[in-house]
Protein backbone atom coordinates (compact mmCIF):
# COMPACT_ATOMS: atom_id res chain seq x y z
CA UNK A 1 0.00 0.00 0.00
CA UNK A 2 1.43 3.50 -1.23
CA UNK A 3 2.20 5.71 1.96
CA UNK A 4 1.16 9.37 2.13
CA UNK A 5 4.10 11.34 3.48
CA UNK A 6 3.02 14.31 5.24
CA UNK A 7 4.74 17.19 6.42
CA UNK A 8 3.77 19.48 9.54
CA UNK A 9 3.31 23.34 9.25
CA UNK A 10 4.35 24.30 12.78
CA UNK A 11 4.98 22.61 16.31
CA UNK A 12 1.77 23.52 17.93
CA UNK A 13 0.84 21.36 20.69
CA UNK A 14 -2.45 19.91 18.90
CA UNK A 15 -0.21 18.66 16.29
CA UNK A 16 2.30 17.11 18.94
CA UNK A 17 0.00 15.28 20.82
CA UNK A 18 -2.70 14.03 18.20
CA UNK A 19 -2.32 14.36 14.51
CA UNK A 20 1.46 12.60 14.89
CA UNK A 21 0.12 9.98 16.78
CA UNK A 22 -2.71 9.89 14.46
CA UNK A 23 -0.86 9.87 11.42
CA UNK A 24 1.20 7.03 12.94
CA UNK A 25 -1.38 5.17 14.12
CA UNK A 26 -2.60 5.15 10.26
CA UNK A 27 -2.19 2.10 7.96
CA UNK A 28 -1.48 4.36 5.05
CA UNK A 29 0.84 7.12 6.42
CA UNK A 30 4.22 8.46 7.37
CA UNK A 31 5.42 11.71 8.72
CA UNK A 32 8.46 13.09 7.04
CA UNK A 33 8.81 16.93 7.82
CA UNK A 34 8.23 19.84 10.02
CA UNK A 35 8.39 23.21 9.90
CA UNK A 36 8.63 26.02 12.33
CA UNK A 37 9.78 29.86 11.79
CA UNK A 38 12.47 28.86 13.84
CA UNK A 39 14.96 26.43 12.10
CA UNK A 40 16.05 25.63 15.64
CA UNK A 41 12.89 24.86 16.82
CA UNK A 42 11.76 22.48 13.99
CA UNK A 43 15.01 20.86 14.22
CA UNK A 44 14.45 20.28 17.91
CA UNK A 45 11.24 19.42 17.45
CA UNK A 46 12.31 17.11 14.74
CA UNK A 47 14.29 15.42 17.35
CA UNK A 48 12.11 14.59 19.74
CA UNK A 49 10.02 12.97 17.48
CA UNK A 50 11.93 11.39 15.25
CA UNK A 51 10.77 12.83 12.00
CA UNK A 52 13.86 12.71 9.14
CA UNK A 53 13.47 16.47 7.91
CA UNK A 54 12.77 19.60 9.42
CA UNK A 55 12.74 23.25 8.19
CA UNK A 56 13.39 26.70 9.45
CA UNK A 57 10.11 28.08 6.92
CA UNK A 58 6.76 27.41 5.44
CA UNK A 59 7.54 27.79 1.94
CA UNK A 60 10.71 25.22 1.90
CA UNK A 61 8.40 22.84 3.40
CA UNK A 62 5.82 23.34 0.33
CA UNK A 63 8.54 23.28 -1.78
CA UNK A 64 9.73 19.71 -0.79
CA UNK A 65 8.87 16.84 -3.29
CA UNK A 66 9.36 14.63 -0.65
CA UNK A 67 6.06 15.96 0.62
CA UNK A 68 2.62 14.35 -0.19
CA UNK A 69 0.46 16.04 1.90
CA UNK A 70 0.53 19.06 4.47
CA UNK A 71 -1.27 19.40 7.96
CA UNK A 72 -1.83 22.83 8.76
CA UNK A 73 -2.21 23.73 12.92
CA UNK A 74 -1.66 27.29 12.48
CA UNK A 75 -3.89 30.01 14.16
CA UNK A 76 -7.07 30.56 12.48
CA UNK A 77 -6.05 34.02 10.77
CA UNK A 78 -3.31 32.70 9.27
CA UNK A 79 -5.40 29.59 7.45
CA UNK A 80 -6.56 30.86 4.23
CA UNK A 81 -3.18 32.61 3.99
CA UNK A 82 -1.57 29.07 3.73
CA UNK A 83 -3.89 27.36 2.52
CA UNK A 84 -3.68 29.02 -0.78
CA UNK A 85 -0.18 28.79 -0.50
CA UNK A 86 -0.45 24.94 -0.26
CA UNK A 87 -3.17 25.00 -3.38
CA UNK A 88 -0.25 27.21 -5.39
CA UNK A 89 2.55 24.75 -4.11
CA UNK A 90 0.30 22.15 -5.45
CA UNK A 91 -0.02 20.12 -1.97
CA UNK A 92 -3.43 19.04 -0.65
CA UNK A 93 -4.13 20.14 2.81
CA UNK A 94 -5.55 19.03 6.14
CA UNK A 95 -6.50 22.20 7.67
CA UNK A 96 -7.40 22.82 11.55
CA UNK A 97 -11.03 23.98 12.29
CA UNK A 98 -11.99 26.40 11.34
CA UNK A 99 -10.40 26.57 7.71
CA UNK A 100 -10.62 30.57 8.06
CA UNK A 101 -12.24 33.35 9.77
CA UNK A 102 -15.50 33.09 7.73
CA UNK A 103 -17.24 32.05 5.17
CA UNK A 104 -16.14 34.09 2.23
CA UNK A 105 -12.59 33.41 2.77
CA UNK A 106 -13.22 29.31 3.06
CA UNK A 107 -14.59 29.78 -0.10
CA UNK A 108 -12.21 31.26 -1.93
CA UNK A 109 -9.57 28.98 -0.63
CA UNK A 110 -11.84 25.53 -1.61
CA UNK A 111 -12.12 27.70 -5.11
CA UNK A 112 -8.31 27.39 -5.21
CA UNK A 113 -7.83 23.87 -4.53
CA UNK A 114 -10.72 23.01 -6.67
CA UNK A 115 -8.60 25.22 -10.13
CA UNK A 116 -5.73 23.00 -8.77
CA UNK A 117 -7.31 19.98 -8.81
CA UNK A 118 -6.58 19.17 -5.04
CA UNK A 119 -7.65 17.35 -1.83
CA UNK A 120 -8.24 20.11 1.01
CA UNK A 121 -10.36 19.17 3.92
CA UNK A 122 -10.99 20.79 7.17
CA UNK A 123 -10.28 19.02 10.58
CA UNK A 124 -13.32 18.51 12.00
CA UNK A 125 -12.41 14.85 13.58
CA UNK A 126 -15.49 14.53 16.02
CA UNK A 127 -17.54 13.48 12.67
CA UNK A 128 -15.94 10.41 12.27
CA UNK A 129 -16.11 9.47 16.48
CA UNK A 130 -18.51 6.52 16.88
CA UNK A 131 -20.36 8.02 19.68
CA UNK A 132 -21.40 11.16 17.47
CA UNK A 133 -22.44 8.62 14.71
CA UNK A 134 -24.38 6.54 17.22
CA UNK A 135 -25.78 9.58 18.67
CA UNK A 136 -27.34 10.85 15.52
CA UNK A 137 -28.58 7.07 14.48
CA UNK A 138 -29.82 7.03 17.96
CA UNK A 139 -32.17 10.54 16.55
CA UNK A 140 -32.77 9.75 13.28
CA UNK A 141 -34.38 6.18 14.31
CA UNK A 142 -36.93 8.23 16.64
CA UNK A 143 -35.59 6.80 19.85
CA UNK A 144 -36.60 9.97 21.57
CA UNK A 145 -39.60 10.79 19.51
CA UNK A 146 -39.68 13.67 17.62
CA UNK A 147 -36.48 16.02 17.63
CA UNK A 148 -37.22 19.13 20.12
CA UNK A 149 -33.65 20.83 21.11
CA UNK A 150 -30.03 20.43 21.44
CA UNK A 151 -27.69 21.98 24.06
CA UNK A 152 -24.43 21.92 24.05
CA UNK A 153 -20.96 23.65 26.11
CA UNK A 154 -17.73 23.59 25.56
CA UNK A 155 -15.52 25.86 28.23
CA UNK A 156 -11.75 25.71 28.99
CA UNK A 157 -9.71 27.70 30.91
CA UNK A 158 -7.13 29.64 28.25
CA UNK A 159 -3.99 31.01 29.43
CA UNK A 160 -3.68 34.85 28.64
CA UNK A 161 -0.36 34.69 27.06
CA UNK A 162 -2.43 32.28 24.47
CA UNK A 163 -2.73 33.18 20.70
CA UNK A 164 -6.57 32.68 21.14
CA UNK A 165 -7.02 36.02 22.84
CA UNK A 166 -5.44 37.65 19.76
CA UNK A 167 -8.33 39.37 17.29
CA UNK A 168 -5.70 39.53 14.44
CA UNK A 169 -5.20 36.02 14.76
CA UNK A 170 -8.87 34.90 14.74
CA UNK A 171 -9.28 34.47 18.15
CA UNK A 172 -11.64 33.92 20.47
CA UNK A 173 -14.24 31.76 22.28
CA UNK A 174 -17.15 31.57 19.49
CA UNK A 175 -14.14 30.27 16.22
CA UNK A 176 -11.83 28.06 18.64
CA UNK A 177 -15.38 26.19 20.57
CA UNK A 178 -18.02 27.78 19.55
CA UNK A 179 -17.60 26.21 16.00
CA UNK A 180 -17.98 22.53 17.51
CA UNK A 181 -21.21 23.47 19.49
CA UNK A 182 -23.05 24.85 16.25
CA UNK A 183 -21.37 21.97 14.18
CA UNK A 184 -22.92 19.24 16.69
CA UNK A 185 -26.08 21.43 16.88
CA UNK A 186 -26.44 21.28 13.00
CA UNK A 187 -25.24 17.56 12.43
CA UNK A 188 -27.87 16.38 14.86
CA UNK A 189 -30.80 18.59 13.61
CA UNK A 190 -29.62 17.43 10.31
CA UNK A 191 -30.45 20.83 8.81
CA UNK A 192 -29.66 24.64 8.42
CA UNK A 193 -30.74 27.10 11.19
CA UNK A 194 -32.91 29.42 9.83
CA UNK A 195 -32.87 31.97 12.80
CA UNK A 196 -29.73 32.55 14.88
CA UNK A 197 -29.52 35.35 18.18
CA UNK A 198 -26.36 35.58 20.51
CA UNK A 199 -24.92 37.19 23.62
CA UNK A 200 -21.02 37.44 24.02
CA UNK A 201 -18.39 38.89 26.94
CA UNK A 202 -15.57 40.63 25.17
CA UNK A 203 -12.27 40.75 27.03
CA UNK A 204 -11.19 44.74 28.17
CA UNK A 205 -7.74 43.88 27.19
CA UNK A 206 -8.02 41.04 24.45
CA UNK A 207 -10.95 42.55 22.50
CA UNK A 208 -12.33 38.61 21.72
CA UNK A 209 -15.40 37.35 22.52
CA UNK A 210 -13.96 35.30 25.67
CA UNK A 211 -17.98 33.64 26.44
CA UNK A 212 -19.66 33.64 23.66
CA UNK A 213 -23.69 32.36 24.32
CA UNK A 214 -25.83 31.25 21.43
CA UNK A 215 -29.47 30.15 19.72
CA UNK A 216 -30.28 28.59 16.67
CA UNK A 217 -33.80 27.61 15.38
CA UNK A 218 -34.16 25.01 12.66
CA UNK A 219 -37.14 24.16 10.66
CA UNK A 220 -39.95 22.70 12.27
CA UNK A 221 -39.18 24.82 15.87
CA UNK A 222 -36.48 22.87 16.78
CA UNK A 223 -34.07 24.73 18.81
CA UNK A 224 -30.79 24.70 19.67
CA UNK A 225 -28.82 26.29 22.31
CA UNK A 226 -24.91 26.99 23.16
CA UNK A 227 -22.49 28.15 25.41
CA UNK A 228 -18.97 28.53 25.46
CA UNK A 229 -15.84 30.09 27.27
CA UNK A 230 -12.55 30.87 27.48
CA UNK A 231 -12.67 31.80 30.85
CA UNK A 232 -14.46 28.94 32.65
CA UNK A 233 -13.29 25.57 34.57
CA UNK A 234 -13.44 22.83 31.58
CA UNK A 235 -16.92 21.28 30.20
CA UNK A 236 -17.56 19.66 26.78
CA UNK A 237 -20.91 18.20 26.77
CA UNK A 238 -24.28 17.66 24.66
CA UNK A 239 -27.50 16.97 25.50
CA UNK A 240 -30.34 16.11 22.64
CA UNK A 241 -33.94 16.22 24.06
CA UNK A 242 -37.05 14.97 22.32
CA UNK A 243 -40.20 14.14 22.64
CA UNK A 244 -39.96 10.31 24.11
CA UNK A 245 -36.28 11.18 25.60
CA UNK A 246 -33.14 12.73 26.20
CA UNK A 247 -29.96 11.42 25.01
CA UNK A 248 -26.75 12.93 27.45
CA UNK A 249 -23.52 12.89 26.46
CA UNK A 250 -20.55 13.99 28.80
CA UNK A 251 -17.10 13.23 29.53
CA UNK A 252 -15.32 14.80 26.40
CA UNK A 253 -18.77 15.63 24.13
CA UNK A 254 -17.26 16.63 20.97
CA UNK A 255 -14.21 16.09 21.82
CA UNK A 256 -13.57 12.36 23.24
CA UNK A 257 -10.09 11.67 24.31
CA UNK A 258 -8.25 8.71 22.31
CA UNK A 259 -8.06 5.23 23.83
CA UNK A 260 -10.78 5.37 26.21
CA UNK A 261 -14.52 3.68 26.13
CA UNK A 262 -16.89 5.98 26.35
CA UNK A 263 -20.83 6.02 26.80
CA UNK A 264 -24.00 7.86 25.93
CA UNK A 265 -26.73 8.16 28.16
CA UNK A 266 -30.92 7.44 26.69
CA UNK A 267 -33.15 8.73 28.70
CA UNK A 268 -37.08 7.56 28.55
CA UNK A 269 -39.25 8.08 31.39
CA UNK A 270 -37.72 7.19 34.69
CA UNK A 271 -35.56 4.26 32.74
CA UNK A 272 -31.66 5.80 31.53
CA UNK A 273 -30.08 3.16 29.36
CA UNK A 274 -26.43 3.26 29.74
CA UNK A 275 -24.37 2.34 25.95
CA UNK A 276 -21.28 1.78 25.37
CA UNK A 277 -19.08 2.74 22.15
CA UNK A 278 -16.01 1.05 21.31
CA UNK A 279 -13.13 2.51 21.77
CA UNK A 280 -11.89 4.47 18.81
CA UNK A 281 -9.09 7.71 17.63
CA UNK A 282 -11.04 10.22 15.98
CA UNK A 283 -7.85 11.96 14.93
CA UNK A 284 -7.11 8.48 13.40
CA UNK A 285 -10.28 7.72 11.45
CA UNK A 286 -9.62 11.41 9.77
CA UNK A 287 -6.17 11.08 9.05
CA UNK A 288 -7.08 7.51 7.50
CA UNK A 289 -10.17 9.02 5.73
CA UNK A 290 -7.60 11.59 4.22
CA UNK A 291 -5.00 9.74 2.89
CA UNK A 292 -8.23 7.06 1.41
CA UNK A 293 -9.05 10.12 -0.51
CA UNK A 294 -5.85 11.28 -1.18
CA UNK A 295 -4.89 7.78 -2.64
CA UNK A 296 -8.37 7.30 -4.72
CA UNK A 297 -8.10 10.76 -6.34
CA UNK A 298 -11.00 11.95 -4.66
CA UNK A 299 -11.22 15.89 -3.92
CA UNK A 300 -13.30 15.99 -0.44
CA UNK A 301 -12.71 14.30 2.92
CA UNK A 302 -15.29 16.56 4.97
CA UNK A 303 -17.39 18.01 2.16
CA UNK A 304 -16.66 21.66 1.31
CA UNK A 305 -20.58 22.68 1.60
CA UNK A 306 -20.48 21.01 5.42
CA UNK A 307 -17.61 23.48 6.25
CA UNK A 308 -19.11 26.43 4.31
CA UNK A 309 -22.27 25.60 6.04
CA UNK A 310 -20.77 25.56 9.74
CA UNK A 311 -18.94 29.25 8.42
CA UNK A 312 -22.28 30.27 7.31
CA UNK A 313 -24.14 29.85 11.07
CA UNK A 314 -20.84 31.02 12.89
CA UNK A 315 -20.27 34.45 10.91
CA UNK A 316 -24.40 34.95 11.52
CA UNK A 317 -23.70 34.74 15.39
CA UNK A 318 -21.03 36.89 15.57
CA UNK A 319 -23.10 39.45 13.35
Amino acid sequence: MRKIRWGIMSTAQIGENRLIPAIRKSESGEIVAVASRSADKAAEFAMKHDIPNSFGSYEELLASPEIDAVYCPLPTGMHKEWCLKSAAAGKPMLCEKPISINRADAAEVFEAFDKANLLVSEAYMYLFHPRNRRVKELVDSGAIGELRSIESTFNVQVPRTDIRYNVELGGGALLDLGCYCVGISRYIAGKEPSEVVSLSYNGESSGVDETFVGCLKFPENVFATFSCSMISSFDCSYSVHGSEGIIRVGHGGMIPWPGEVFTVELTKGDKTEVIEIPEADHYSLLVEAFNQALIKGDKEVISHSESLSNLDALDRLRA
